[in-house]
């Protein structure tokens, strides 16, 4: 199941996720959620779900400056999957797991110290072997720009890393443990993904296009490593989740040159709906008006200022999909598209693209027609959620 958000920062789609994974988890037998964060940046936190040896609030200081790790929302919901595993009465325990691509130190750091602690002959090896990445990360802007020769050496250093954390699976995992494994493997592969991701620096929608096609690959690889009985919970915003493409608009942020203003997007949720078919069921988040938290502004360039203001969003657009699902009295809706009639007026009606609310980790104020895009509810969600007014995240 993937549960999305029409923003990063919205109390009432917090509480309604920790909802519907703790009924998953109860009734259905789910056993992991997964966030749109890095894997190597929730590893405290799981250790803390998992063991509870750490103390809530240092456990989740270690995902970093993120706009839902530092909620109360959120930290509710960690207590409660520990309260969950901590209990005698619980065969199935829950874990804390992260898919997304991020260019953090922590993957690199956790491979390096990963490889020098179960085979130390090895470990300046590695350290050796990500030498260029590492220059290259400390360079992202030019990175694309490094001589072919350089680029390729840092791209097969990176594999390299991968490859021998796979040729010695069996010794290690004796050496350590499969988690332990697992983890360190998690780390190199988004270390890889990092590099690729780097050399589309300049590219915009194809970098957009490459991470969610990763954060799929991470998604399945998770589910499948936690073994045949596992069901996973996808925690990101709807337009990851959505199993439909979009062309991006012309005044998408940033301002695309003209030869790419018609590319489209394919989000993580057409990578997964093509593996898993039927058996994902993917949860859109809607609002009319209300409160949410964000970083101000109109680029890229502001993701990571540490500035986060609460913003009120204004109705929506005449046009948009949510000037027309909340009529008066409505105060919230759960709307199952999947039975929808194939024909008729209802048909016809939601098979008409509209714009919809999605705003992400920005937001801009002066213009709310970048925060929408242009979708088919039923191509894109199986059910949507709605509220009609809504309250920013609790922080912490």
């Amino acid at each position: 199941m993937a549960l999305g958000e029409a923003t990063h920062g919205t109390s009432e789609f917090f509480t309604m996720k920790h909802r519907i994974f703790e009924c998953l988890v109860q009734e259905k037998g789910f056993n992991i959620l997964a966030m749109e964060l890095g894997d190597p940046d929730l590893s405290r936190i799981d250790s803390y779900v998992q063991t509870g040896q750490d103390v809530l609030e240092a456990a989740l200081s270690g995902a970093g400056n993120h706009l839902w790790m530092n909620t109360r929302e959120v930290a509710q919901l960690v207590a409660w999957m520990r309260a969950h595993n901590a209990h005698p009465g619980n065969t199935h325990h829950v874990s804390l797991r992260g898919f997304d691509v991020t260019f953090s130190p922590t993957a690199l750091q956790e491979v390096v110290e990963y490889v020098s602690a179960v085979d130390p002959s090895r470990g300046q090896r590695v350290w050796d072997d990500l030498a260029c990445f590492r220059q290259g990360m400390a360079d992202r802007e030019n990175y694309p720009h490094m001589d072919a020769g350089i680029l390729a050496r840092c791209q097969k250093g990176v594999e390299a890393v991968h490859d021998l954390l796979l040729a010695q699976a069996e010794t290690y995992r004796a050496v350590s443990s499969p988690e332990a494994y697992s983890a360190a493997v998690a780390a190199a592969r988004t270390l890889m993904q990092n590099e690729q991701l780097l050399q589309l620096a300049d590219d915009y929608v194809g970098a957009m296009n490459a991470r969610d096609k990763f954060m799929a690959e991470n998604a399945a690889w998770l589910l499948e490593q936690a073994g045949p009985r596992a069901k996973i919970v996808l925690w990101a915003h709807n337009g990851h989740v959505q199993t439909s493409s979009v062309v991006l608009p012309l005044h998408e942020y940033p301002p695309l040159p003209p030869e790419e203003a018609a590319r489209t997007f394919t989000p993580m949720g057409v990578h997964l709906r093509a593996k898993f078919r039927d058996a994902l069921v993917v949860i859109g988040f809607s609002f009319h008006s209300g409160h949410f938290h964000a970083h101000p502004g109109k680029g890229l360039v502001t993701l990571t200022s540490p500035k986060l203001m609460e913003f009120r969003a204004p109705p929506p657009l005449p046009d948009n999909h949510e000037a027309y699902l909340y009529p008066p009295g409505l105060d919230r809706y759960y709307l199952d598209l999947r039975t929808l009639p194939d024909e008729g007026v209802i048909a016809d009606w939601f098979g008409t693209a509209r714009h919809f609310r999605t705003i992400g980790s920005i937001y801009d104020a002066g213009d709310p027609e970048v925060s929408s895009r242009l979708l088919r509810l039923p191509e894109a969600f199986d059910i949507v959620i709605g509220f009609r007014e809504t309250t920013a995240s609790r922080m912490r």
